[in-house]
């Protein structure tokens, strides 16, 4: 809808609203379309009305607390939340999105016992299961993220995020093989997925398949020419296949595209120390400390 659509939109409402000022229907159309028109502050103030109007209107709070949680007001979009839940406690959308604002605060703990509700209400939901695993893994629960994942996959065979996400969970369980299955499956999906490239070539690496790690690496730049970090993986395996000259050119690409790269400095100069030129290693390593790099501090403490 055009925002002249919207405005005529909103004048309707405006209008049925003083002819009928107790129909909360009339609100929440208002607010959405405030909403679509980038008027939070009107849209909020309509679902205040909503629940002035009838405190126990579940949606009323449900699309405040959506709202609230989108603008950045999380913690309070888990109290509507709760209200909603309050008033039905098997309010599927209600319990979702409370989840999903937990996990927003990096409460991985409470978004997993909210998911637990969701698949409760609804067992056959593949996102619960997506979204579930992906608290676990941030809470370093391996094994559990990826029986997520596979459940995910078998409720919703297509997703393509999935798959990497799984391969990511299997890189962590050390299932290298299953994890490039799924890099691969993502990337069926999605040919340009340059962050699936990305680790199947740290998996490759890991097998010192470092042939099918490069093309992987070059695979991810050709479709991001600014991907940093995959820069300096080229450059590791050039090292790795004695192309000194190309590591060397690779850590100093990724210093030009991000001068505050402190792994780039860190690599450029662990280079130059190795092939003795002690000036351009201390100049580097130093730079790599000072952008934060533990790797360069402890080298140079130990130099």
């Amino acid at each position: 809808m055009t925002r002249s659509q919207l405005k005529r939109y909103i004048r309707s409402r405006d209008k049925m609203i003083s002819e009928s000022p107790c129909d909360i229907s009339l609100y929440m159309e208002r607010a959405y379309f405030k909403v679509q028109l980038g008027d939070k502050q009107g849209a909020l103030w309509d679902y205040d009305l909503v629940i002035a109007l009838v405190h126990n209107y579940k949606a009323g709070y449900l699309f405040r607390g959506i709202l609230k949680r989108d603008s950045g007001d999380v913690v309070e979009s888990i109290i509507d939340f709760n209200s909603a839940i309050k008033i039905d406690p098997d309010y599927f959308d209600a319990w979702y999105c409370k989840a999903d604002a937990k996990a927003r605060l990096g409460n991985s703990a409470g978004a997993i016992l909210d998911y637990n509700k969701v698949i409760e209400i609804d067992p056959l939901y593949a996102d619960a299961f997506y979204y579930r695993g992906l608290e676990k893994f941030k809470l370093n629960r391996d094994p559990e993220a990826v029986e997520d994942l596979n459940r995910a996959l078998e409720l919703d065979p297509t997703n393509m995020e999935i798959y990497y996400n799984r391969g990511l969970a299997k890189m962590s369980v050390f299932d290298q093989e299953g994890a490039i299955e799924d890099f691969t499956k993502a990337i069926e999906e999605y040919p340009r997925h340059a962050l699936a490239y990305c680790n199947r070539s740290t998996v490759k690496f890991e097998k010192y398949d470092l042939t099918g790690a490069m093309e992987d690496c070059l695979k991810a730049l050709e479709i991001d020419p600014n991907f940093v970090e995959m820069y300096c993986s080229v450059g590791i395996l050039k090292h790795e296949m004695g192309d000194l000259k190309g590591a060397f050119d690779n850590f100093s690409r990724a210093i030009e595209l991000s001068s505050k790269y402190s792994r780039g400095w860190f690599l450029r100069g662990l280079l130059h120390h190795n092939l003795g030129f002690r000036e351009a290693a201390a100049a580097d390593l130093k730079m790599a400390r000072s952008l934060g790099s533990r790797d360069a501090a402890n080298f140079l403490r130990e130099e």
